[in-house]
């Protein structure tokens, strides 16, 4: 899996904290695509799955801009990369979490000149290939905060 590409950013869809989303019930019987979803199954949304979808992306498993670009090179959003799922189970805490995300990863950037450790340099696909599990971890690895 190669999750960084000739800009050295990262493809968000690699980065989706959950492999799942959260589980839901179906409350009547239900067809969908063909399959026979029975009362009270327990629906598990798959996020790594639907990042990674061949039929979605041209390139599920590299990062590709294009992705996420029009034929203009403007950056659409697509609405493909699912990691908060989509519609009314949405999660309601989206705005929340990105507002915060961009906060603390500013005020560390305005603080710190963060670097790879020397000796993880080369290793950075592996790292952030890491565990999925319920939740993705990355593989150990080192950091050095150097204060601007």
């Amino acid at each position: 899996m190669t999750s960084s590409g000739r800009s050295g950013r990262l493809d968000p869809r690699f980065l989706s904290l959950a492999a799942v989303g959260v589980f839901h019930r179906a409350k009547s019987e239900a067809v969908f695509h063909g399959y026979r979803i029975p009362k009270d199954t327990i629906i598990i949304p798959c996020v790594y799955v639907s990042n990674h979808d061949p039929r979605i992306w041209a390139k599920p498993d590299e990062f590709y801009p294009e992705h996420f670009l029009d034929q203009n090179g403007v950056f659409t959003g697509t609405g493909k990369n699912v990691p908060f799922l989509i519609g009314r189970r949405a999660c309601a805490g989206e705005g929340l979490a990105r507002m915060e995300v961009f906060l603390m990863f500013t005020a560390i950037m305005q603080r710190y000149r963060v670097s790879l450790d020397p000796e993880f340099v080369g290793k950075e696909a592996e790292i952030l290939k890491g565990s999925l599990g319920v939740l993705r971890k990355p593989r150990e690895h080192k950091l050095v905060f150097e204060r601007r």
